[in-house]
This record gives C-alpha cells, structure tokens and sequence, in this order.
C-alpha cells in the first residue's frame, strides 16, 4: 500500500539522475538488442521534419530518375505516377535478351568469389546499404509516393522495412553462418512484387547476398526506379556489380532467368498462377546436389478476420480500415472477408461504412489522402468488373464516390460488399473491397472450416475478448500469420516473420530464422537457434524408435532418434517487440507428407522423419517396401495412410522421395502439374543414405507468427507488470 501511494514527483526527485529512461524498457532504436538496430522512422506530424521532408521532396521531383540494366542507358520507355499518368516521374530501360545472358554468365563467373567472402564481410555490405537507405530516407519516399501510389506514411514503412530486412539478414548470417564452411547454392533470380517495390526486392535481394549466391534482380515493370536506386545504394555499400544485377523488364525477362540452367534458386513474390509457371520450368532440372531447385514464393491470400459480440466496435472499425483500406487493399496481407456475428453485425457495419466514407481518396501526394491509386489500367478495371459481377449476382454494394481528380489516375472507390458464404469470393481482389459475411455464434467452427477450404493459409485476424475462443480458433486456422486484437497488416522483420501455406506459399517466412537456410545447399544446424521440440508432441515418433528396434532396425531405428534430437516439432518462441503486444513463433506440422522409397530401410527411415515432425504419411498402396510397416502397432499405423498413387492422394503438404536421379526428375515434373499448393520434393539416393545424406526436417514444419495485441483487454498488462 505504502508503494501504490507514494508521490511519484518524490521519487523521480529521489532518483540519482531524474528522467534517466526505465531499464527494463528498451528505447525504440534498440528494440531488438545489441545484435539489430531498429529502422528510423519520420514523425509525420511534427513541423520541421515535415519542412525538411518539403525540401527533399522538392529534390527528388527535380531528379532525373532512370532504370537500366548494366548501367548501360538505350532506348526508354516512360514509368508514369499512378495517380496522375501525366506525370512523368522517370524512365526505364528493359533488359534485353543479350543483357540477361551477359549478367548471367558474369553472375555464374563471379558466384566463386562471392562465396568465399567471409560472411561477415557479406553482412557489413548489407548494413552499410541499410545506413545508407536510412539516410536517404525522405528523397526514396517521394520516389516511392510517385512511382507506387503509397501514401507518406505507407512511403515511411516500406523504407524502414527494407532497413530492417538488411539488418536482419546480416545479422542472420553472422549468427547462423559466421566462420563455419557453408555452400551457397549460386545465381539466385529475385522476382519481385511492385506492391512492395523497394521492401520486398530488398528483402529477397539482401537474404540471397548474405547467403552467398549472386543475384540476378527482375524488379516489377510498373516499379523499376526504386528497385535501381536500391541497387545503387548496395553497389556503393560494397557489393560488387559482378555479383548483383539489376535486369528490368516484362515476364519474359523474369521467364529466361527461370528458364536458364545457371540460376540455381528463384526467389518469388506474385500470383499463385505465375508461381505454378515457374515451378513448371523449374521441374526440369536439378541442383548439383541432386535436389529440386529452391523456389520461394509468397502468392497473396483470401485472409479473413473474425469478430465475436465481445469485441470492441470502435478497436474493430479502426482494425478494419486500416487491414482492408490502407494502401488501396493492396498488400498480400489485406482483409479482404470480414466474418461478424450476426448478433453485433448491423451496428458494426453501420459504423463502418460511416467510416469508409470519412476516406479521403486522391493523390498520395497529399498527407491527408488515406487511399491512393491502384496500380495499374488493368488492376482498375478487374476491381471494377468484380464489383459489378458481386452486384449483379444481388449482393448488397456499399461504394465510396470518386472525387474528379480521380479522372486522371487509375483509382477504385473502397467498396463494401455484403456475402452470404465464404465460397461466395471466388478469388483474391486485390484491391480496395471488403467483403462482409454474417455468421451465428454455434457455427463458429464450420466458419473457419470454411476458411481453411479456401486453400489459402497467409493472415487471419480475430477479435475476441475471451481466451477460450481464442484457443479454440488457434487450434483450427491454417495461417501463416494471425493476430488477435488487432489489424491483420504491417509484419514487422524478425518481430512477425511473414509468409503463408497452401496456396499462400511454400515458406520459409521472410525476416524469419529458416529463410538463408533455404539459399545454401545444405541447411546450417544454427538456424533454429537451439530450439527443441516439445516432448509430448514427439511421443510418436519415440514410440517409432522403439518399434524399429524391437523390429530389429537397428540402423533405422538409430537414424530415427537423431531425428528426435533434431526435430523443433511444438518449439515455441516470443520475438522482442514492442510493449504492449506479444509475438509468439511457432512449428507445427505440415501435414500430408508422401513417402516414396523403393527399398524398406528407405521408407522407414521417412516414417520416421515424418512422425519426427508431427506429420502423417501417405505411401501408395503399390509399393512392395509397404510390407515393412504391416506390423506396425495400431496407434502408428493410424498416422499412415495409402493412395493407389501419388496423383490420387489428397491434400499433400511435401513429398520424400528416394530413387535415382532419373526418377525424381520424372516425379518432380508429376508434382509440378498437381493441382493445389506448390509441393517442393526433398529427393534422396539409397547410396546417399548410405553415405549420411538427410533430409531437412525443418521443410517438414510449417512456421506460424502469432501477434497479439496484450494492451486489448482493458490495459497494458506487460508494461503496469515491469514496475
């Protein structure tokens, strides 16, 4: 009692020098530690950083803005401000045929050298190039406002992440490679989005130069310029020009990257069709080492957020406009269906559509506008034609009016629109529309079943006041990124790693602890950071061991403890964040895995890769090595289940396969056409499984980024608690 009433002017007078910041509270710059320093950002509502944003601004608008591949300037064509397509913000040249052969033979000539650098040679380029874009932070955000249609505060974001991205990497690479031998897998094509034109190319760019692999970098055609001031700036930073290649131009430059036997790993951001056509070219060959070449992708997603009757209104409206609105809905991670029970539903959508039409739609060139331009002629109509197709199916319409400056770029008024069933979004609208379904609080369950059929599995949002729902729809949702109490945008690097399942991606998250190990050849074993698997989830797998042995495998059965010991299946972490919010990593089980081997020590040694993990297998019904699990006991058999082939199992997550080379090469074509998430093979010969090859049980554990907002619940629990 005597604490709680003491007067705190007297203690801060008390103090040995008052104002001193508390201990235990980390300052926003050190947020994460000694190892990463947190990206700057602006405050946009102070008046002398805003007049010194003027000035830049005023640079920028008068700079000669141009985009070319080799630093070679030819012909060019017009890169033009989305909002208003009469203004010229610079030039592009694309990359001709010559252009893509000559830096991928110098990439392939220069991937020796690159990967003897030490790795912290590697990581001290990247932090530079992070200094240096924080410095140059207010001329990138006029860029970035003109060429992309973000607003100023979207502008701030996107160049901290990019900061961050750098930091993280290096610092990923001094922690998992450090001066240990590690094998890169060589030239890397980096495809990215022009929805994160600086962030993400930055991010795919930096992960693959830390790792070691030179980088061939095929920027979005509607954002060339950002894209090539980033790559000046980690030119200047130290990166050799040999070992990073800025390749403008249209999908067919993207195709010959993909298409050429040099690259070994592509790095994707886009759309789940083109992800298939790349994963269709990738199919026909091998890495060194024999196994697929390493495709990332990240393909967007049908993300929902669901809201029960005990949640606050006024925290859901403000949660939603922003998940659903903010940068004109076009991020991977947007709202785009909003689940609401029926009992709260009238209120809530009446405030928010009074809130959507507080929207100010216009020219990002003006701080006050909230909702910018799409990106471009083609994305405005296809928003447009799917408005109008939900309107005239007898959906209710709720739209915002355009204002006449619209006339001159290529906007969307934010819409709302009213469904019946999740089904009823037939695909992703990648833009700003809300779709809005009501659902009875007894069917809770059957709704997220109804998410998850989607296929999709990127973001998810909940809000809720009451724990128990909250465990019962974690146990459920397949998402690669949830957050409770809070707008369902905006993964901060190493804070909420990022990146989905199913037909969301392949994994491994962005700015998350398995990325670099997907661009070496072979894993490091730091990459997990010492995390271990939780006992009661691996009692399967321990009971499998003890079969083998009783069995007598012996050489199987030990095979199948080291999994034990390796396996991070259950492991669990919190990420440093912000006060106030709780970041929780996590692994879990994938799913379906097929286990494909011709010989009966081969299939048993992927049961027990698969069981190490959580997984159930599938072996088809054919393979005579199936006769070795007949005497399985019935709470292992359970956990293995048979297909007539490969191409009638459903709802596969991975595939183990051992054979010959000639095989797999055959079987990865087969995956390549399956319908469903992009399934990536881990291949295996008997002579190498002899020999100690392994397969890579993280590729078997799906990442998943839990963000929950802790101040939610009536207070800042975390911060009354420090003290």
């Amino acid at each position: 009692m005597k604490d709680l009433i003491a007067d705190p002017v007297a203690k801060v007078r008390a103090e040995p020098v008052p104002g001193l910041p508390h201990e235990r509270i980390a300052l926003p710059r050190f947020l994460y530690g000694p190892g990463r320093t947190n990206a700057r950002g602006l405050d946009l509502s102070d008046e002398s950083t805003l007049a010194a944003l003027a000035t830049a601004l005023r640079q920028g608008a008068g700079t000669a803005w141009s985009a070319h591949p080799g630093g070679a300037p030819g012909e060019a064509r017009p890169v033009r401000n989305p909002a208003d397509h009469r203004d010229i913000v610079g030039y592009v040249q694309d990359t001709a045929p010559a252009g893509i052969e000559a830096a991928l033979a110098t990439a392939a000539l220069a991937a020796p050298g690159w990967a003897a650098t030490p790795a912290g040679t590697r990581a001290a380029c990247l932090r530079r190039a992070a200094d240096a874009l924080e410095a140059s932070m207010p001329v990138l955000m006029g860029l970035i406002v003109r060429e992309a249609g973000k607003s100023f505060a979207n502008a701030v974001a996107e160049v901290r992440e990019a900061v961050d991205f750098l930091r993280y990497y290096a610092a990923e690479a001094e922690r998992t490679l450090g001066a240990d031998q590690h094998q890169p897998l060589g030239p890397v094509a980096c495809i990215s989005p022009w929805n994160f034109p600086l962030a993400i190319f930055t991010g795919q760019v930096a992960a693959a130069l830390a790792a070691g692999n030179p980088v061939l970098a095929k920027p979005a055609e509607e954002t060339p310029l950002i894209a090539a001031e980033a790559v000046r700036l980690l030119h200047a930073a130290g990166v050799p020009a040999s070992v990073l290649h800025l390749l403008p131009g249209a999908g067919e430059a993207g195709a010959a990257l993909v298409a050429d036997p040099r690259v070994q790993g592509v790095m994707f951001t886009g759309s789940t069709a083109v992800a298939r056509l790349i994963q269709r070219q990738l199919a026909g060959r091998l890495t060194g080492a024999g196994q697929p070449i390493p495709l990332i992708a990240e393909t967007g997603g049908q993300n929902a957020m669901v809201v029960d009757s005990s949640a606050l209104a006024e925290q859901v409206v403000a949660d939603v406009i922003a998940s659903a609105f903010d940068s004109a809905g076009q991020r991977c991670s947007a709202l785009r269906i909003l689940c609401l029970q029926q009992d709260i539903a009238d209120r809530t959508l009446a405030m928010l559509r009074g809130a959507v039409q507080e929207l100010e739609i216009g020219n990002p060139g003006r701080l006050s506008t909230d909702v910018g331009p799409v990106i471009t002629i083609e994305a405005r109509d296809g928003i447009r034609a799917h408005v109008a197709a939900m309107r005239a199916r007898g959906h209710a319409v709720h739209e915002s009016p355009l204002p006449p400056e619209a006339a001159h770029g290529t906007f969307v008024a934010p819409a709302i629109i009213e469904i019946g069933r999740i089904a009823d979004v037939e695909h992703e609208v990648f833009g700003p529309v809300l779709h809005v379904l009501r659902y009875r609080r007894d069917r809770l369950d059957d709704l997220i079943a109804a998410i998850n059929a989607s296929g999709y599995g990127l973001t998810f949002g909940l809000h809720t006041r009451i724990d128990e729902t909250i465990a019962r729809v974690l146990g459920r949702i397949e998402a690669g990124n949830i957050y409770i109490n809070r707008n369902i945008i905006g993964a901060v690097v190493g804070v909420q790693p990022f990146g989905g399942s199913g037909l969301s991606g392949t994994g491994p998250k962005a700015g998350g602890p398995l990325y670099l190990a997907r661009l070496l050849a072979v894993p490091p074993q730091a990459a997990l950071g010492g995390l271990e698997g939780a006992g009661p989830a691996l009692a399967p797998a321990r009971a499998y061991v003890d079969w083998l042995r009783t069995q007598g495998h012996t050489a199987e059965a030990e095979r199948c403890a080291a999994y034990l010991l390796r396996s991070a299946l259950g492991a669990q972490v919190e990420l440093p964040g912000p006060v106030g919010e709780r970041n929780v990593y996590a692994l879990r089980p994938r799913g379906r895995v097929a286990a494909l081997a011709g010989t009966e020590a081969g299939l048993l040694v992927q049961l027990g890769a698969i069981l190490a993990t959580g997984n159930t297998a599938v072996v088809e019904a054919g393979n005579p090595a199936r006769t070795a699990l007949a005497a399985l006991p019935p709470d292992l058999a359970a956990r293995v289940s048979t297909a007539d082939s490969l191409d009638d199992a459903p709802d596969l997550r991975s595939v183990l396969f051992e054979g010959d080379t000639e095989a797999f090469l055959a079987l990865n074509r087969r995956i390549a056409e399956r319908a469903g998430p992009i399934l990536l093979p881990q291949a295996m010969t008997p002579a190498g499984r002899a020999a100690g090859d392994d397969y890579d049980l993280a590729r078997l554990l799906e990442e998943c980024s839990v963000s929950t907002n802790t101040a939610a619940a009536g207070g800042n629990a975390s911060l009354m608690s420090i003290g």
